[in-house]
């Protein structure tokens, strides 16, 4: 299984980037994000993860968890 970590999931790009990934079986999605998105999320979302991107302390934990990252958010 690849473990994909999101940052900008709720903006335009990552919103549609999600609804692409969905035909992937293989793939689980960490969304990393600064407050819950509104909408129900696609079944490859294992996690979301609501953060300041100043906090070290949540990125060092939330970087140990995936495979990759794409870094869409700032």
């Amino acid at each position: 299984m690849n473990r994909v970590i999101l940052t900008g999931g709720s903006g335009f790009i990552g919103r549609h980037l999600i609804q692409y990934l969905q035909q992937f079986n293989d793939l689980e999605l960490i969304l990393v994000l600064r407050r819950a998105l509104p909408t129900p999320l696609p079944a490859q979302v294992k996690q979301v993860v609501i953060s300041d991107f100043r906090d070290e302390q949540a990125w060092e934990s939330v970087l140990q968890a995936g495979d990759q990252v794409i870094h869409l958010a700032g």
